[in-house]
């Protein structure tokens, strides 16, 4: 992948996965952010996408553990670093 230069409006790739987490954070309470995993960053000519992980929250856990983990797309805006969409990722 070819890196683009950088503008002053553009945003880093930390900046990026701060607004994902900060928008999954503001739309779900049900998800301890503390257990949430960057996955993959991804910038194309368009959008950044991140993917973020959790775990699942089912009754076949054991002791509160969960084993499998559920994932969220965020396509997000590389001008502003807003959001645009959230989606859920199948593996």
């Amino acid at each position: 992948m070819d890196a683009k230069p950088k503008t002053p409006e553009q945003k880093n790739p930390r900046d990026i996965v701060k607004a994902a987490v900060q928008y999954f954070k503001s739309v779900t309470d049900k998800v301890d952010v503390k257990k949430l995993r960057l996955e993959e960053i991804v910038q194309d000519e368009e959008a950044w996408h991140v993917t973020l992980s959790y775990p699942q929250q089912d009754d076949d856990s054991i002791f509160g553990l969960a084993s499998t983990r559920d994932y969220k797309e965020f396509i997000i805006d590389p001008e502003n670093g807003k959001v645009k969409s959230m989606k859920i990722k199948k593996l």
